[in-house]
């Protein structure tokens, strides 16, 4: 039916029926208040055409707008089958938009009303008409959300200075080592030069 409608509507942009059809299916059954109230305003039905005008008035009064809940809960009081289950939601809409800034006998007429309509509609597509957030609602505090975890990183412990490094070490023992190889391969030099100290009588084991 709202492909059909929205055919129609392509063709001749005034027809009154498809302007209703379409407005019926976006308001009643897919609650897309902001796109349907402009097709029910332009279709044939009078009394959803003058209700929905109302509701393009958009005001910002709460009183205001349970008022116009009013004039849809009256109209459905009237009205019988389907129609009256569309103009029931049209109540149930501007009554739940209404009930956060009501007080007294308005809030609780209100009230009683959208319990008997099944509490606040499910589908709410059109921005400026959401419900304003109830402000007996307590907000969460700071202590409510996650604590940031802090990332920590483990810094490599620092060597003694008094330890050399491996590779350090390891040229040390080379050097050691090429000098005691040098050392062992003097043996032969220092004997002989011993003995020529003891041929002359100035060695250690020359006869004094």
């Amino acid at each position: 039916m709202a492909q059909k409608a929205t055919a129609k509507l392509a063709d001749s942009p005034d027809d009154a029926d498809a302007h209703l059809a379409l407005g019926k299916y976006l308001c009643f059954q897919q609650g897309d208040w902001e796109q349907g109230l402009p097709h029910l305003s332009r279709g044939g039905d009078s009394t959803l055409k003058e209700l929905a005008a109302k509701g393009l008035t958009d005001p910002k009064d709460a009183l205001a707008q349970a008022e116009i809940g009013d004039a849809w809960w009256n109209a459905a009081e009237k009205a019988k089958g389907k129609d009256k289950v569309g103009l029931q939601a049209g109540a149930q809409f501007w009554y739940t938009k209404a009930l956060p800034a009501l007080t007294g006998l308005s809030k609780a007429k209100a009230q009683k009303r959208l319990a008997d309509l099944g509490g606040p509609p499910q589908r709410l597509h059109w921005p400026a008409l959401r419900p304003p957030a109830d402000p007996t609602t307590t907000p969460a505090t700071a202590s409510n959300s996650p604590t940031p975890t802090t990332k920590t990183t483990t810094k490599p412990r620092p060597k003694p200075s008094g330890v050399a490094p491996p590779t350090a070490r390891g040229s040390f023992r080379t050097s050691c080592r090429t000098a005691a190889s040098a050392a062992l391969g003097r043996v032969p030099e220092v004997a002989g030069s011993v003995e020529q100290l003891d041929r002359y009588g100035h060695g250690p084991h020359s006869a004094r």
